[in-house]
């Protein structure tokens, strides 16, 4: 891979004290979720790469540990002024590697959790109400500064294998409000970011550069070929 521009602006992304009677530590008022005694992770654990978190627009996210220790599941409480909740990540405890989500954006509609590993990143978007579902998503580029993206849906997976030819992005706002598909042909690699070898912007469009097979050209003798893809920014 030559580059990617994965636009991280990390001044959207604040620590700060945590001050609303909503956000308050657990260890004054224990959060009760199906049974378990949650109290702040670090009161109960001892390792770990993680910590809580807010927005300036009042997103916020907490790190929660059972009591019990036994349980490896980490309960991350999610929200904002008028919502919040908990999401558990399986077996992620102790929180020493890659895969622990920090809070990267938070809007109206959704938080976003993002991990960044060397060789694969997850965003793990969050509903601030209890009707949308939790949307779960490859980032391919982030433009926080036009708030928009371009990311493999999970749900669509299925669907982007060498038989089909093609694989499927989405490009969204942060809200989702505004979003539409692009069809590209299907890229080799297994890691989907490891096939991108170009990404970048203009005025009227992100111009991405991909691995892709010739296995819908030429079945026999499939080979890689690098493809441009121009997608328009959304209108």
């Amino acid at each position: 891979m030559k580059y990617i521009i994965f636009i991280f602006s990390l001044s959207v992304f604040i620590s700060c004290k945590i001050k609303d009677k909503q956000m308050k530590t657990i260890s004054q008022s224990v959060r009760i979720y199906n049974s378990k005694k949650l109290f702040p992770y670090f009161e109960v654990q001892k390792y770990g790469h993680i910590s809580d978190s807010c927005l300036s627009n009042g997103a916020f996210i907490k790190f929660l540990s059972n009591i019990d220790t036994l349980d490896r599941n980490l309960y991350i409480q999610y929200g904002n002024k008028n919502f919040d909740s908990i999401y558990v990540q399986e077996d992620c405890i102790p929180t020493t590697d890659c895969r622990t989500p920090f809070l990267f954006f938070g809007t109206e509609k959704y938080i976003a959790l993002v991990h960044v590993c060397s060789n694969e990143k997850g965003m793990i978007l969050l509903p601030l109400n209890k009707k949308d579902s939790i949307k779960y998503f490859t980032p391919i580029f982030i433009d926080t500064s036009n708030q928009i993206l371009l990311v493999e849906d999970y749900e669509k997976y299925g669907t982007n294998n060498p038989s089909n030819c093609f694989d499927t992005l989405t490009i969204s706002d942060f809200n989702f409000k505004r979003q539409k598909e692009f069809v590209i042909s299907h890229m080799v690699c297994g890691n989907k970011l490891s096939c991108i070898d170009t990404v970048y912007i203009n005025k009227k469009s992100i111009i991405l550069k991909s691995i892709a097979s010739t296995f819908c050209d030429n079945k026999h003798n499939p080979k890689s070929k690098i493809e441009k893809t121009e997608i328009p920014w959304l209108k």
